[in-house]
């Protein structure tokens, strides 16, 4: 695969599920690689930055919605949150 794929699957990965590890490990490339990337490549650096945020606020929304979830169920544990 050329780079420019791999940066978008990788862009992709993160949105999902914001870990770097996680997300080159999927796409096959190493942590240096990323790394290396995101030093030289402005553009790919700040998407990178928009990914990680995006995955983040997507993250805390599931986790938002489950503790929800167990509310409207009357778990006492979700409620002491």
């Amino acid at each position: 695969m050329k780079s420019p794929k791999v940066k978008q699957l990788l862009l992709e990965e993160l949105k999902k599920k914001p870990v770097v590890e996680a997300a080159c490990l999927k796409v096959g490339i190493s942590r240096t690689t990323f790394y290396e990337w995101k030093c030289k490549d402005k553009k790919f650096s700040e998407a990178v930055d928009m990914a990680l945020q995006f995955g983040e606020a997507f993250i805390c929304d599931v986790a938002e919605m489950q503790l929800f979830n167990m509310i409207k169920k009357e778990d006492y544990r979700a409620i002491a949150l």
